[in-house]
């Protein structure tokens, strides 16, 4: 499964931007102080697609490359390898991964044409079934264990949910469109966002759109 290109967010040329100083002896050219970020090894040589933790000692990040799905994990002190579908020989991607705790955590993606669905109880990862959905997945969020949305896209839109129990297809459609990201504040607060300035929003019963000023791709969403 190819690694999807955002190309068209990235501009070709970027035009330069000039600020103009308040103070004539501003040092606009000294070493900057304060935080600043650095080089980490991650132990693979995968592309890794997101990044999400529980605490600064156990944070996960998933991707893949060669058509095959890669999870690692940070312990506090050093990257490492958690799973990978090498070892099952099939085909996976994995595109978003989030949880609730250290031991309920959840990562999505699609394997062998439909999507796919991993979760980490503690101490390993299992597949879980998504229903045999026929579409990619990119993004996962919950409000709870018991509330956890999936969402993606092939040929349609695709939304699925987790009730604590099993996945089931919340939303189907639009057509031609994919959603990459999703967030809410609650179990009544959600938005999902995608492909040609796609939003969607539920309100605890109802998925809708929403109007969302453009037709620009749009990968995440966050407030």
């Amino acid at each position: 499964m190819k690694l999807r290109l955002l190309a068209g967010l990235i501009p070709a040329v970027v035009a330069p931007l000039v600020l103009t100083s308040c103070h004539s002896g501003d040092p606009i050219s000294a070493t900057p102080t304060g935080a600043t970020w650095t080089v980490v090894t991650s132990g693979s040589l995968d592309y890794l697609n997101a990044v999400w933790g529980s605490s600064a000692s156990d944070v996960w990040s998933v991707g893949g490359a060669s058509n095959f799905g890669v999870i690692v994990h940070y312990n506090g002190t050093a990257w490492a390898a958690s799973w990978s579908s090498s070892t099952l020989g099939t085909t996976w991607f994995l595109g978003s991964v989030w949880g609730t705790s250290p031991t309920d955590v959840w990562v999505v993606g699609a394997t062998a044409g439909n999507a796919g669905i991993l979760h980490y109880d503690g101490t390993a990862w299992s597949i879980v079934p998504s229903g045999s959905v026929p579409q990619t997945l990119y993004g996962v969020w919950g409000s709870s264990t018991s509330d956890v949305w999936a969402v993606g896209g092939t040929s349609n839109a695709t939304i699925l949910h987790f009730d604590g129990t099993a996945w089931s297809t919340a939303l189907t459609g639009p057509a031609g469109v994919r959603f990459f990201g999703v967030w809410g504040t609650s179990a009544t607060n959600i938005w999902a966002v995608g492909t040609a300035g796609t939003i969607y929003h539920y309100d605890g019963t109802t998925w809708s759109s929403v109007a969302s000023g453009t037709t620009d791709d749009m990968s995440a969403v966050w407030g």
